[in-house]
């Protein structure tokens, strides 16, 4: 092999390995973009999730207010229909110990 196809096959190589160098930059160049637009992307959906997890956390408190003021509610909702039983119970036996005391005396004692 003559010395110039030896400078030629260096050309040559130089030449591949330029063009190597080249598409290695343009690929890294790339790879920096995809990943700018992930770095991004990934920004805006820890936003979402921290809006959402703030939201849900007041969603929550407020239910928990509410149930606790139905529960206040159905406590003294109960607690006044035992006492409205208690005096119908009271009620009802005063009527039958007035009927009774009509049917065996013919007259209503109190």
């Amino acid at each position: 092999m003559t010395i110039e196809e030896q400078l030629h096959n260096v050309v040559h190589l130089l030449e591949a390995t330029a063009s190597l160098a080249l598409r290695n930059e343009e690929t890294c160049k790339r790879l920096f973009e995809v990943a700018e637009v992930h770095s991004r992307s990934l920004r805006t959906l820890a936003e979402t999730i921290e809006i959402s997890h703030n939201k849900l956390a007041e969603a929550l408190g407020t239910l928990t207010e509410q149930v606790a003021a139905h529960v206040v509610e159905s406590r003294a909702y109960v607690a006044d229909s035992r006492e409205r039983m208690k005096q119908m119970e009271a009620n009802l036996d005063a009527l039958i110990r007035i009927i009774t005391a009509e049917h065996s005396n013919g007259k209503g004692k109190l």
